[in-house]
């Protein structure tokens, strides 16, 4: 009797077992009927494992890489074109969570167990790389995330639970708290990753709905992007909290893993770029905003930074003023590496700021524009060179109290042959790119 149901029936009872958290592969050994209706829900959002792992709790129930292959290989590779979403747990041997370590005389961020887990980072992320070497019409949204599999602790460091404060009593983690882990690749490793076309949206949110960052440094996110020549949109959270004395450990970091050279970066299918809550400073830690004069005249008399910092009572110090220079040198890289993106139509900025600045580049049916909005009247204006880099004459802007924008004839603009393209940079910040087909 079961196997003469109707098929809408079938979708029915699917959808409600899979609200309701049940195991649908038992369903799939009913009949080729109940096969054919319950594979697509099973693998429409599928949970990966690098490794044979053992759920913990609260972890998603999912499949091993291995298990994987073998589903969706030979027989199986129909189901290819089921996939819509899959969320890829990467195994490291340890866990680390951030900020519950405190070093001991002897640590060094360069040891064994970091090692390791980089190791298996790398190894998980050219093993699914080989594994989806598919046809690029079976296209899905693959997530990212690290997993644990033991609780992990770094050699000469010990527990200390408030090692991410900043107050009274913790005031030395230049000396003593052990900086955030971030996973990456050994030194040429990327070079070992497989393009892969069948990927259309890369993500490095949070796939568990947990708390914890996904731990996947940002550099890393940019080779693993960059092995993705039809990606279509990338979802990136770089909100990490950092003590305020780390700078240190920021700067290593980005000076010692070079990035992929952006003048060969390409994004055929890329159509919507938008840079959320972007940070105002720089990787080395310098503002981009500026106090206006009287702020400047009350930070040079402190004379005790730790109370400053460590004081819940002190007021936030407002910087109303924008380094002109650092933003003109954004919107510059901005127009130079949208060349690259032939399909683009929506570029969208804004500052994480109290002082909103907001830009945005669009191309619609007979317009192509770019907006800038401030909150102080004449906060920003663009200079020539951020004109040359957009291709449109300085005269054309159209300018209000807050707010201006200037008219393209064309987008991408035309090329002499002679001409060098510049490639853009965008520094560090939260953001996403994405595009809709």
């Amino acid at each position: 009797m079961a196997a003469s149901l109707p098929r809408e029936l079938l979708d029915e009872i699917a959808g409600h077992l899979k609200n309701a958290g049940a195991c649908l592969v038992a369903c799939t050994a009913v009949c080729r009927r109940w096969q054919a209706a319950f594979e697509p829900i099973i693998y429409s959002d599928l949970h990966v494992y690098s490794e044979d792992f053992i759920n913990k709790e609260g972890q998603p129930r999912g499949i091993s890489l291995h298990r994987f292959h073998a589903l969706t290989s030979g027989p199986g590779i129909a189901r290819r074109g089921y996939i819509c979403r899959l969320w890829y747990h990467i195994v490291v041997p340890f866990d680390l969570p951030d900020w519950t370590m405190r070093k001991r005389d002897g640590y060094s961020s360069d040891n064994a167990v970091r090692q390791v887990n980089d190791t298996a980072f790398q190894s998980a992320l050219i093993d699914l790389f080989k594994t989806l070497g598919w046809e690029k019409f079976h296209r899905l949204t693959l997530i990212l995330a690290l997993l644990g599999r033991n609780p992990g602790q770094e050699p000469h460091t010990k527990e200390d639970n408030e090692g991410g404060l900043y107050t009274w009593f913790f005031t030395e983690g230049r000396t003593q708290a052990v900086p955030v882990y971030r996973a990456c690749f050994h030194q040429d490793g990327a070079l070992a990753l497989p393009y892969v076309s069948c990927i259309d949206k890369l993500s490095f949110l949070d796939g568990t709905d947990s708390t914890r960052d996904h731990q996947i440094w940002a550099g890393a996110a940019m080779q693993i992007a960059h092995h993705c020549p039809a990606l279509a949109e990338i979802w990136l959270n770089l909100d990490d909290h950092i003590r305020p004395d780390h700078l240190e450990y920021l700067k290593e970091r980005r000076q010692d893993h070079s990035l992929p050279g952006n003048a060969f970066l390409h994004w055929p299918r890329l159509e919507i770029l938008t840079l959320e809550q972007f940070q105002p400073w720089l990787p080395s830690g310098e503002w981009i905003v500026r106090p206006d004069t009287d702020e400047e005249a009350m930070i040079a008399e402190i004379e005790d930074w730790e109370a400053e910092i460590c004081s819940y009572e002190r007021r936030v110090v407002e910087r109303p003023i924008l380094q002109q220079e650092q933003f003109h040198r954004l919107f510059m890289s901005l127009g130079y590496a949208a060349r690259h993106i032939p399909r683009l139509r929506t570029i969208s900025f804004d500052l994480n700021h109290y002082y909103f600045f907001y830009y945005k580049f669009l191309k619609r049916a007979g317009s192509i524009t770019l907006e800038w909005e401030v909150e102080h009247c004449g906060a920003y204006k663009s200079d020539d060179r951020v004109a040359a880099a957009w291709a449109f004459h300085l005269g054309t802007h159209q300018l209000s109290d807050w707010e201006y924008h200037a008219t393209l004839s064309q987008w991408p603009p035309v090329e002499e042959e002679s001409s060098i393209l510049r490639p853009g940079r965008v520094r560090s910040g939260s953001y996403r790119l994405e595009a809709n087909r």
